[in-house]
């Protein structure tokens, strides 16, 4: 015969109690550490658990009518845990740290993971999180996808990783805090990201990255990283929205670390950095592969270091229809308002096959338009304006320059 308790608190001289499935109209509090296999629902109360609980069967947990559900400590074991309501989950500590759990899916109106202390949760399983979540810390899975369906608010620095599948949001993401994401095939942004609440900076490592979305990021925080939006080596990139932002980082505002095949970057407004407004950078030590990558249509203003910056040569690029540089002024310590680049656009020394920049508007920037302070060959440089800049439109400054190799040909 089936038992219905108004609530449930066990004795709290017991160590440990070990729960089937469990069913009230009222409160279910647990203040020892507990076995969890099977069913735990509360009808009008809410449910929590002060000790450690251990998944040790598959596992699923509700409660109704607004009412929470609280975990305190931390969650182990290798079966899955399905969580479900319309009030607020908390988790105040690390999942799956000891015994990844099989997976996790959690259906409430909130999510909660801590946000004083940096909390770790792991699966070997999917990860599912409809409604509002709060992260701070490590969330991965070893073997499926991480999706979260609802807006993502980051509570502090965050990391979220598929090592075998895909990490999904489908809504908004917001908070001064940085936010890496690192999957094996890729990563969707199907919502804005910063809107409410610039970002403090962004990782993406995984061979496809998209985002239907404007992004906003910003190096305002104290919590921010040192580059604004940073393509790690291997990373594709199709980012095309219109309106996005990249500004104030302490190093550059995009970041590309190395190889980037087929990517397309467009629509931003990167300005103010102290560095560059874009870097390109080599993972390897030798010319990046950018091969099929297109930059266009962006607006690169008012950074401190150089509009684009080539650390390395590259292959493969074009570089097009954007604005590097507009009028504006700079104060005494050399930091600019309102447009100037230092030079437009620096190219370190080396071949750039396949490479070309064309379209653009190099202009107003405080010295050269184009400079290389190397030898540099296998370019194509045409169709360009550069105009109005303090020095040089183009300056090759050792006068190293394979002319048999590179074309100019702007105005």
């Amino acid at each position: 015969r089936r038992v219905l308790f108004r609530s449930l608190r066990p004795n709290a001289g017991i160590g440990t109690v070990t729960i089937g499935s469990v069913t009230t109209t009222g409160d279910q509090n647990f203040t020892q550490n507990i076995n969890i296999a099977g069913g735990i629902q509360s009808s009008a109360g809410k449910l929590t658990f002060g000790g450690k609980a251990y998944i040790t069967g598959d596992s699923s947990l509700s409660t109704s009518a607004g009412n929470p559900v609280n975990f305190q400590n931390t969650i182990d074991g290798d079966n899955s845990l399905a969580i479900t309501s319309d009030g607020t989950v908390t988790f105040g500590g690390s999942i799956g740290v000891v015994a990844p759990l099989k997976s996790i899916s959690v259906t409430a109106s909130k999510t909660m993971f801590p946000v004083v202390s940096v909390a770790t949760v792991s699966t070997y399983g999917p990860q599912s999180y409809s409604g509002d979540a709060w992260i701070n810390g490590v969330i991965q899975s070893l073997d499926k996808s991480v999706n979260f369906k609802g807006s993502l608010h980051l509570a502090g620095a965050s990391y979220v990783t598929s090592k075998s599948d895909e990490v999904v949001f489908d809504a908004t993401i917001n908070g001064d805090q940085t936010l890496s994401v690192t999957a094996q095939t890729s990563i969707r942004f199907n919502d804005r990201i910063g809107d409410s609440v610039p970002v403090a900076g962004l990782t993406l490592a995984a061979p496809i990255v998209t985002s239907n979305s404007r992004i906003t990021l910003s190096g305002a925080s104290a919590n921010a990283q040192p580059n604004g939006l940073v393509i790690s080596d291997g990373s594709s990139v199709n980012f095309t929205a219109t309106g996005s932002a990249v500004s104030g980082f302490q190093e550059s505002g995009i970041l590309f670390t190395g190889d980037s095949l087929n990517s397309q970057l467009s629509g931003f407004i990167i300005s103010e950095n102290i560095g560059s407004g874009m870097n390109f950078a080599s993972a390897k030590g030798n010319a990046t592969n950018l091969s099929g990558t297109i930059v266009s249509g962006n607006t690169i203003i008012g950074n401190v270091g150089f509009g684009i910056e080539f650390s390395a040569p590259v292959s493969g690029l074009q570089l097009r229809q954007n604005v590097i540089g507009q009028a504006g002024s700079a104060n005494p310590w050399g930091l600019v308002s309102g447009g100037p680049n230092t030079h437009g656009i620096v190219l370190a020394a080396g071949a750039y096959p396949g490479t070309v920049i064309a379209s653009n508007t190099i202009r107003s920037n405080r010295r050269d338009g184009i400079y290389a302070p190397g030898r540099v060959a296998s370019l194509t440089i045409e169709g360009n304006t550069i105009q109005n800049n303090g020095a040089p439109g183009l300056e090759f400054f050792t006068g190293n320059l394979d002319r048999k190799s590179t074309r100019l040909n702007s105005s």
